[in-house]
């Protein structure tokens, strides 16, 4: 809601395309202090493939280590696993990022092993807090996927983009940026400025007037048929998260830990 006028929405993915159209109203980037502004439809395609390559690695990130993902994106393409003084190099610019700005006490070392002579290497990502290391494994079949593919060519077309006096603007409103991970999200907290967010998570919790413009209005109204078999899985996920058994709920959310997203507590 902004003003008067409101609009509904169904879900995340809905919600992020409004905003982003809204995001995009009247915005211009600029690569460098004297570059011609990105604008209009090639902007557009530009954030819509910085989107999905951020779904991807929100994806990937329940495989491999998320903050080593996120890297992806500012980064070349890989070297060969093989090649020792190029890999030493690649992994140098990721460990520098990484270690930018990290509490007093914590740093990243990445590195190139393997478990043994005939197996593909991996990379290592060895994050320390006050002496105590955990490392994490990216097998190196990953930079051989599609999804790293994906990732790659994105990455591809914004790197070397921005140089001194990169900046956003949207209407009057302007702001320096380094990478385009910034101006995406200057552009989208612009576009949330004035807005009032509400989220209902049943129908007893909207007014006499609301339920009917989402609900009860056969125009607008949305309906999904619930099987037998998505009754069975809800009575599994139930009793696992809410039962007297706490081994099993220990267990999932162990497993399920890195796709949470949006808590409500």
């Amino acid at each position: 809601k902004k003003g008067k006028q409101e609009r509904y929405v169904k879900d995340d993915a809905e919600m992020e395309k409004y905003l982003t159209e809204l995001a995009l109203n009247n915005a211009e980037l600029y690569p460098s202090e004297s570059a011609d502004p990105i604008l209009g439809s090639a902007l557009m395609t530009l954030v819509e493939e910085y989107q999905l390559v951020t779904a991807v690695l929100l994806r990937l990130s329940s495989h491999y280590y998320p903050a080593f993902l996120k890297q992806l994106i500012f980064q070349t393409a890989i070297p060969e696993l093989s090649d020792n003084a190029s890999m030493t190099t690649w992994l140098a610019e990721i460990e520098q990022r990484l270690n930018k700005d990290l509490p007093t006490g914590t740093s990243y070392k990445l590195s190139v092993d393997s478990k043994d002579n005939d197996s593909v290497p991996y990379i290592n990502v060895s994050f320390s807090r006050h002496g105590i290391s955990t490392d994490y494994h990216i097998p190196g079949e990953f930079f051989a996927s599609t999804e790293y593919q994906r990732i790659l060519t994105f990455a591809d077309k914004i790197n070397g983009l921005f140089s001194e006096g990169a900046r956003v603007q949207r209407g009057e409103r302007s702001e320096e940026i380094t990478d385009f991970a910034q101006a995406v999200k200057w552009l989208l907290s612009e576009a949330r400025r004035g807005q009032s967010v509400q989220r209902y998570k049943g129908l007893g919790e909207m007014n006499p007037d609301q339920l009917w413009e989402t609900t009860m209005d056969k125009s607008k109204r949305r309906l999904l048929q619930v099987k037998i078999e998505d009754a069975i899985a809800a009575d599994e996920v139930f009793s696992t998260l809410m039962g007297d058994n706490v081994e099993p709920r220990r267990e999932f959310i162990e497993t399920h830990a890195l796709q949470a997203t949006n808590l409500d507590i």
